[in-house]
């Protein structure tokens, strides 16, 4: 899928550099809906856990749980304007980091990443769940699936 004329990511002057695979900004156009995607854990159409102890599984569960949500309400990860991550171990910020740079790609269709924040916290609902990941998208009004 194209990337959205609606949501443009930039790196403007005076900017630093981004750290790895997103952006400092994104300019989102008026006149479209805001999406705001819950937080994603990883579990799958039944509501089991994905990927106990496995960060990259989780990681992958995660990403594909919020295509689908973002698909259901007529979006897709093109759309998304911002990414907010929740981890629940500081030990995993490098492979999170890995694992973006390699499935990022996969969702999105560039150029650039939304701009993303992310947070070391002490847990999430449940003991297993290594992270969590909520989006902010914008959507032409009426796009529904």
């Amino acid at each position: 899928m194209p990337a959205s004329p609606a949501v443009r990511y930039e790196n403007p002057p005076g900017a630093v550099a981004p750290q790895s695979a997103y952006s400092q900004l994104a300019r989102v156009a008026p006149g479209g809906e805001l999406l705001f995607v819950s937080g994603q854990v990883a579990v799958d159409a039944k509501g089991a856990i994905v990927g106990k102890g496995d960060f990259k599984a989780q990681f992958a569960q995660v990403l594909a749980n919020i295509a689908g949500v973002l698909e259901g309400a007529g979006a897709s990860c093109n759309d998304v304007a911002m990414v907010t991550s929740y981890l629940v171990d500081p030990a995993h910020v490098q492979p999170f980091r890995e694992a973006r740079a390699e499935l990022f790609p996969r969702y999105f269709a560039g150029p650039g990443y939304p701009p993303h924040t992310m947070l070391i916290i002490s847990g999430l609902a449940h003991p297993d769940f290594l992270l969590e990941i909520d989006v902010i998208a914008r959507v032409e009004p009426g796009a529904r699936s």
